[in-house]
């Protein structure tokens, strides 16, 4: 059997020739090698090449595999959206919210502290090549008028995560509460508890609650649009065990009598995002990922309290996750009971641009703490 080389069918063809007009350079060389190791269609193989094969042919097969190619480029390129969604669109800035704290004045008023969230518009061209391969998602499920689809959703080694969704009902839905009109988390339902029914079945709408089959799931949900019959929103998403991400995440919208697995969704994760592990302190591990950071402590205890992370990059610019009791740059965060700790990003970062990740901490014994990461 004769080895193929795509050099050999794509020497002297011009695309043009043939009628195909494509963007330029629609995916980069490296991607296209994984596309068609991924297909079956190349192999590394090293020898003398074989030169004999006829142009027509050459130019049949050359076309089909350009309008693959494309057809893929142009997949890659409609999570535009998608990414200005989760990590930031052209017109992001700072935004600054009040956040209750336990304290209250001589009248019994609860204080607040103002909190600043520094959005960022996003790489594009960085987002797909970093993402592209990994975004998932199309799956939904339809209960009475509600139809609940997960539309887009990425996920990395380290378990951290991004997902927009839509919930809509032609005849109406229910009422959204949302809690702060600048970082719009929200839920569905308000006072009137039959504001949630979805009809004959007595099941519940909710926002999506996630869970993997190694266990529990934290996440929090943000309002995008909204309409009186569709609302699109976005999840930022933080897997609560200690283990690696798994192959499958389940997405629960429904709830109440016989919803269980029935209405579940399973969003299959065929492709992760990639996670560089840094080297920290003896007995702290740390993995980053575009979306967001993993820490694992020595103990439940050593990770305990206050703390301030910031990311370091190779430009001398840096990237405060959460710090400074005033910012926060971390939709949502979780820490279990081993001592692993999440934090995701709400804005896209690219490891391999990453020097380093300093952690100060305030320890259990009071004493503040410093932590370095390197690559």
């Amino acid at each position: 059997m004769k080895n193929l080389y795509i050099s050999d069918l794509m020497d002297g063809i011009c695309p043009d020739e043939f009628g195909l007009e494509l963007e330029q350079e629609p995916v980069s060389p490296e991607r296209v090698w994984r596309i068609l190791q991924k297909r079956g269609a190349a192999v590394s193989v090293h020898g003398p090449r074989h030169t004999g094969m006829r142009l027509a042919v050459r130019a049949a097969i050359a076309a089909a595999l350009v309008l693959a190619l494309s057809v893929t480029a142009y997949a890659v390129a409609s999570y535009t959206d998608f990414f200005a969604a989760v990590f930031g669109g052209e017109d992001a800035g700072d935004r600054t919210y009040s956040m209750p704290v336990d304290r209250w004045d001589e009248d019994m008023n609860q204080q607040t502290r103002e909190i600043v969230i520094e959005d960022r518009p996003v790489d594009q061209d960085a987002a797909q090549a970093l993402l592209g391969d990994t975004v998932t998602g199309g799956q939904s499920v339809t209960i009475g008028n509600y139809t609940c689809t997960v539309e887009n959703l990425t996920m990395a080694e380290n378990g951290v995560g991004v997902m927009t969704y839509a919930i809509e009902n032609p005849e109406g839905l229910p009422e959204i509460t949302v809690f702060d009109e600048t970082v719009k988390n929200f839920a569905l339902g308000g006072a009137d508890p039959d504001a949630w029914a979805t009809g004959d079945s007595g099941l519940r709408v909710y926002v999506p609650m996630f869970s993997t089959p190694d266990g529990m799931v934290d996440e929090i949900s943000f309002l995008m649009t909204a309409t009186d019959t569709r609302l699109e929103a976005k999840s930022y998403i933080a897997l609560f065990t200690s283990g690696a991400c798994p192959d499958e995440l389940t997405v629960d919208f429904f709830g109440g009598a016989d919803a269980g697995e029935k209405y579940r969704l399973t969003v299959p994760l065929t492709e992760l995002a990639e996670a560089a592990e840094l080297t920290g302190p003896e007995g702290w591990t740390a993995s980053l990922s575009p979306m967001g950071l993993m820490l694992t402590a020595p103990s439940v205890d050593a990770i305990d309290g206050g703390k301030t992370i910031t990311v370091h990059l190779a430009d001398g610019s840096e990237y405060m996750v959460v710090g400074d009791a005033s910012v926060n740059n971390c939709p949502v965060s979780c820490l279990n009971e081993s001592g692993t700790a999440r934090y995701v990003f709400n804005r896209l970062v690219d490891p391999a641009e990453v020097t380093s990740v300093t952690v100060q901490k305030q320890a259990s014994d009071g004493q503040n703490l410093g932590l370095t990461f390197t690559k």
